[in-house]
């Protein structure tokens, strides 16, 4: 299932990126990246999303997949600060050159999203879903 999300996010990567603070929810459109077999995302250190995040690490997206259905995605956000990371990153994202100098820049976070669930409906309008058995959650 996270290898079909990730070719769906190849070809659609930005997503409105749901997150909660303050019971408030706020939703933001975000880029994902896949590096090998994991997903990333990354945010200036000073917005919105990061202050919601630091309260609460959950998430939600949908993304479209190839017949125009919507798969649903819900997981946490792990911080991560690898130079190595965040160089692959830099490199990935060429978005990331027009908002900071380099991938030591210390003005973005990088985040990895562990996908905890995907949800989607069937043609028959039924609910099915898959749970990411190496996550806990």
């Amino acid at each position: 299932m996270l290898q079909e999300l990730q070719h769906y996010l190849r070809h659609r990567p930005i997503v409105p990126f749901a997150v909660t603070s303050d019971k408030l929810p706020t939703v933001r459109p975000m880029t994902i990246t896949s590096l090998g077999d994991r997903l990333y995302t990354h945010t200036d250190r000073s917005s919105r999303k990061m202050t919601a995040l630091r309260e609460n690490p959950a998430f939600s997206f949908y993304v479209t997949d190839d017949q125009g259905f919507l798969r649903f995605v819900h997981g946490r956000t792990v911080f991560r600060d690898e130079p190595s990371l965040r160089a692959a990153l830099f490199e990935a994202e060429p978005i990331l050159h027009q908002h900071y100098k380099s991938s030591s820049d210390q003005e973005f976070e990088v985040l990895e999203l562990e996908v905890e669930r995907i949800d989607w409906y069937e043609d028959d309008g039924s609910l099915n879903g898959w749970k990411n058995p190496e996550v806990q959650g």
